[in-house]
């Protein structure tokens, strides 16, 4: 059993590797489409669950989004096949209230004792005593955020004070601190998010984004057909045209 994992990890290690090249080219392009990664994340069914819906108008902001498996990149097989990073890029707001930045948290799985093992794909080879998990990562939270940041938060022991902690840690921003250590602490199902980023969204954007547009175009196509024909201006001309034909009709007699 054990050599059979090994050859499905290293067939899997191998399709990432492929795939990585492809996403690198792929990410080239997307960053030439406005409000691309936005669009993404508005249409996904699951993303607004876990941010707060102010978030949005920030991630109109990211202009790139890219996924590293570390053992794809590596020709060392040692490397934990379960380890990888992702990164946004962000554009500057027109306001200031956001500053340009590229920011990149890395993950890891380890067991519960704290001893890093290896992650399987197929969820029934995963042992129940793994987990995800991460380190702070550091980013320039938006300005109009202050009152909810928790790294400015003085008082955390008033009513208000801990209801804008938890404000802030349930934001899209308070998962850069989110580390999988603190359970009801930080950031809620911090690694569901991270690998519905890793797994879904992110080899599937282009899928997402597809569908968004075409999802558009129906709904402007119904918008279409559903609004009223104005036929008040056409009944209006036949009736002044009538009118006039029986005039002449009586008049010449």
């Amino acid at each position: 059993m054990g050599l059979i994992k090994m050859e499905d990890e290293m067939e899997h290690i191998e399709r990432r590797a492929a795939l990585q090249k492809v996403f690198k080219k792929r990410s080239d392009y997307i960053q030439k489409i406005d409000r691309f990664w936005h669009i993404v994340f508005s249409q996904h069914p699951e993303f607004a669950e876990f941010v707060n819906a102010d978030d949005f108008k920030y991630l109109e902001l990211i202009r790139d989004v890219y996924i590293k498996w570390d053992a794809a990149e590596s020709s060392d097989y040692s490397v934990d096949p379960g380890s990888f990073s992702i990164t946004f890029k962000f554009n500057r707001s027109e306001d200031g209230d956001f500053e340009q930045q590229d920011i990149t948290k890395s993950f890891s799985v380890e067991k519960i004792d704290g001893s890093v093992t290896k992650r399987y794909d197929d969820e029934d080879e995963i042992e129940e005593s793994e987990k995800l998990v991460s380190s702070n990562c550091a980013i320039q939270w938006p300005k109009t955020y202050d009152g909810i940041n928790p790294s400015l938060i003085k008082d955390k022991k008033t009513t208000q004070g801990k209801k804008n902690y938890r404000t802030g840690m349930k934001s899209f921003f308070g998962w850069f601190r989110w580390t999988g250590r603190k359970p009801g602490k930080e950031f809620p199902n911090g690694d569901d998010f991270a690998k519905l980023l890793s797994d879904d969204i992110f080899p599937n954007a282009v899928k997402y984004y597809t569908e968004a547009q075409r999802d558009g175009l129906d709904e402007e196509i119904d918008s279409d057909a559903s609004e009223p024909l104005d036929l008040s201006d056409a009944e209006n001309q036949d009736v002044d045209t009538s009118s006039r034909g029986l005039k002449r009709k009586f008049g010449d007699e």
